[in-house]
């Protein structure tokens, strides 16, 4: 078994932009790198940064546990 170290000075790489339908505000950039994607399980686990925006609201359909390392995030669930 391998022990996962999540931090903030990871060598991440520039994702793609989020598409301008899913934004209210914002021209945000976001970073990221995925260190473990086991898809047969359903699983994965990485890190992920992104400057201010603010999306439209969507279901997520997976379950997702975030860890917020710096900064602020306001989750409000679709009516």
């Amino acid at each position: 078994e391998e022990l996962l170290r999540f931090a903030r000075d990871a060598n991440t790489e520039v994702w793609p932009p989020i598409p301008a339908s899913e934004l209210v505000s914002g021209a945000p950039i976001q970073r990221g790198l995925t260190w473990l994607d086991v898809p047969e399980h359903g699983l994965s686990a990485g890190i992920w940064d992104c400057t201010a925006q603010v999306s439209t609201p969507f279901v997520q359909t997976s379950h997702e546990f975030m860890l917020l390392l710096e900064g602020e995030v306001t989750i409000v669930e679709p009516a």
